[in-house]
């Protein structure tokens, strides 16, 4: 075997050793901070890909009923700059949406708080409109098929709490309007998690929060609030059941319409000595949700779902960013709700699509650093569902795909550096090698398949500084040979001038 062939050989075991120690430090932050790069730089590319095509290219029908700067400055928008969305004009935009047959409706401006007047006739009038019988003919109606789903949020127990209290589930005018018409009216949430670099990547598909069965109580019952994405999924699916008797059977089914109020829950200590509380009252119990998205749901892969962690990637965890905010051309029909208030011209709604009503103004302080640029809230949910209907939950190849792609980019990145000078591998690895990996990931994951092309690249890093290391100890060693030689010569020198 050559000196080149051996150096290949040793390279291609160096890239093994380093494959397998950075499989064991996912978690190192230089790892993740490679995966988070080279994810987002995927999304980038897909994204700016798919601008310049044009064309609709979303699996659904998407609108973004916006709320935006001018919208909230404007004295039709309650006044101008109002402190919280007005009831009115919210009830304007979801009106728009009926009228339309958007759908999906999904109103992203939370409803909750006390017992505000403006609320409770909210809810009075989100009933009329979920009420079939004797309708009034100014008001519109949702058909049987249109779904209203509203944002809520969990309150978390305070620093220190978290052990003994509950995240309650926050009270909201809406809720008993909710339980009365569970076949059109939905509560759901945003989950999202920022990483650590301050972006947000990832989403939950629900999370378990209690519910207070009477008020002024301190305990209540374990409820699950679906994540937006999962809970018009889960409609999607049902929806295809041509017999209305199966529709409903599928949305009884769902395992936040059926809460199993015998498991417990605290919220509240005021009405508890500590003694009184079991350790047991503390665990949800999310048995039946796993259960009915491993062998009900129909959803892609659903049963890997793991829990987000700040620390490493959870692929199916991530979302799937495509649609930027403002882009051009854009799938996503982008309509400011002052045009809807005023009655100008405008695009209208898609039929059958799904509409997100939501606020994109600063005082809203619901703007997010993603992956593909700063979007507000509505547009990360339209993300993310796109992301849950096409491709689905993203997930790595199989071991034996695995292992061929790693085990190929070693033996090329290993072939390059041991036949050429390091400045011109590198060069040769930049342009030539790594286009070809981004453009297989882009293949795979249009597919919701994910080949992390970090790996490689880091491993090549790190093989640059093990030879550095390796060719250190020759080269101090002929260092001080070199100055041995030269000590000796300047000896015999002095020794012949001495002579003389």
């Amino acid at each position: 075997m050559g000196h080149r062939n051996r150096h290949w050989a040793a390279n291609f075991l160096i890239g093994i050793v380093i494959a397998i120690g950075l499989r064991f430090a996912h978690d190192a932050r230089i790892v993740v901070a490679a995966q988070n790069w080279a994810l987002d730089t995927a999304m980038q590319g897909i994204s700016a890909v798919r601008t310049q095509r044009g064309g609709h290219i979303a699996s659904q029908d998407l609108a973004f009923i916006d709320v935006d700067e001018e919208t909230w400055r404007d004295p039709q928008w309650g006044n101008g700059e109002p402190f919280r969305a007005p009831r009115d004009g919210l009830l304007a935009l979801v009106d728009y949406a009926i009228k339309q047959k958007a759908r999906y409706i999904v109103l992203d401006v939370i409803i909750e708080g006390g017992n505000d007047p403006d609320d409770a006739r909210f809810a009075e009038q989100i009933e009329q409109r979920a009420t079939p019988l004797n309708p009034d003919q100014h008001i519109p109606h949702l058909n049987p098929d249109q779904h209203i789903l509203f944002v809520r949020t969990l309150r978390k127990p305070l620093n220190g709490m978290q052990d003994r209290l509950a995240p309650e589930l926050r009270a909201s005018a809406l809720d008993d309007v909710i339980k009365r018409h569970p076949e059109q009216l939905h509560a759901v949430a945003p989950y999202f998690s920022v990483s650590r670099d301050g972006v947000l990547r990832d989403w939950q598909m629900w999370r378990t929060g209690c519910r207070r069965d009477a008020a002024g109580m301190g305990d209540g019952h374990w409820e699950i609030l679906p994540s937006v994405q999962l809970a018009i999924a889960a409609l999607m699916q049902s929806d295809k059941q041509s017999d209305p008797k199966l529709r409903d059977a599928d949305r009884a089914a769902f395992p936040w319409n059926n809460p199993v109020e015998k498991h417990r829950c605290i919220v509240d200590l005021a009405s508890y000595k500590q003694s009184d509380i079991p350790a047991s009252t503390f665990g949800p119990d999310d048995a039946r949700m796993w259960n009915w998205l491993r062998n009900t749901s129909g959803l892609p892969h659903a049963s890997e779902v793991e829990k987000p962690s700040d620390a490493t990637i959870a692929l199916t965890n991530r979302i799937f960013f495509r649609f930027r905010y403002r882009q051009e051309p854009s799938p996503v029909l982008l309509i400011p709700a002052l045009a809807i208030l005023k009655h100008a011209p405008h695009s209208d709604v898609a039929k059958n699509g799904v509409v997100v009503i939501g606020q994109s103004f600063e005082a809203a302080g619901d703007l997010h650093a993603t992956p593909i640029g700063v979007m507000p809230g509505p547009m990360v949910l339209i993300n993310s569902l796109e992301s849950m209907l096409n491709p689905g939950l993203l997930q790595e190849p199989g071991w034996a795909g695995r292992l061929a792609i790693e085990g190929t980019s070693i033996a090329v990145v290993g072939f390059f550096l041991a036949y050429l000078d390091y400045v011109i591998a590198v060069i040769v690895i930049l342009t030539l090698f790594v286009p070809l990996l981004i453009i297989l990931n882009y293949v795979l994951l249009l597919r919701g398949i994910w080949m992390d092309f970090a790996i490689p690249l880091l491993g090549m890093y790190m093989h640059k500084i093990i030879a550095e290391l390796e060719a250190h100890g020759p080269r101090r060693r002929e260092h001080r040979l070199a100055r041995s030689t030269h000590v000796h010569t300047e000896k015999e020198e002095t020794d012949a001038i001495d002579y003389l």
